[in-house]
C-alpha cells in the first residue's frame, strides 16, 4: 500500500498544478473523450439553474397572487424571468461564492428548521393528521386515506 502511495505522489503534485478537470481527464483517459467533461461542466449548472428558476418562479408567482398582485407580474413566466435575471444570473457571474458563506448557513438552518416542523406536524394528533385542524381545508383528492 505504501508503495502505491509513493508512486502516486508525483501524479498528485501534477494534478495540483493543473487548473482544469478537462486537462486531468486528457492526461489520465485521453483526448478522444475529454469533451464529456466539458459538456458535463456546462450542462450540470445549466440544468440546476433552470430547476432553481422554475421552483423559485412558481413559488414567487403563487406568493404574488396570495398577496393580491395581479396582471403580468403575478404570472409564472414573469416570476421566472425576474428570478433568473435579477438573482440567479448575477450569482452565476461571481468568480467566488465565498462571500455567500454566512448566508448559506442561514439557508441550511432554515432547511433544518423546516424538517423539524414538518416532522412535528406529521405526528399523530398533529394538524395534518386525520381529524386535524388543517385537514378540512384539503381538497378531497388530497385527503389521507
Amino acid at each position: 500500500d505504501t508503495d502505491t502511495d509513493e508512486n502516486d505522489q508525483p501524479k498528485k503534485e501534477q494534478f495540483k498544478k493543473t487548473k482544469s478537470i478537462g486537462k486531468i481527464w486528457q492526461q489520465e483517459i485521453g483526448n478522444r473523450t475529454s469533451w464529456i467533461v466539458t459538456l458535463s461542466c456546462l450542462l450540470t449548472p445549466l440544468a440546476l439553474e433552470l430547476a432553481y428558476s422554475i421552483i423559485l418562479g412558481d413559488t414567487i408567482s403563487s406568493l404574488a397572487k396570495t398577496v393580491g398582485i395581479k396582471g403580468i407580474l403575478a404570472t409564472r413566466q414573469a416570476s421566472i424571468l425576474i428570478v433568473t435575471l435579477g438573482v440567479l444570473y448575477p450569482l452565476c457571474q461571481l468568480k467566488s461564492l465565498a462571500a455567500l458563506a454566512k448566508v448559506s448557513m442561514v439557508g441550511v438552518s432554515g432547511t433544518f428548521m423546516t424538517c423539524i416542523f414538518m416532522a412535528l406536524r406529521s405526528l399523530p394528533g398533529g394538524p395534518y393528521a386525520a381529524g386535524g385542524k388543517f385537514v378540512k381545508d384539503l381538497s378531497p383528492a388530497l385527503l389521507p386515506s
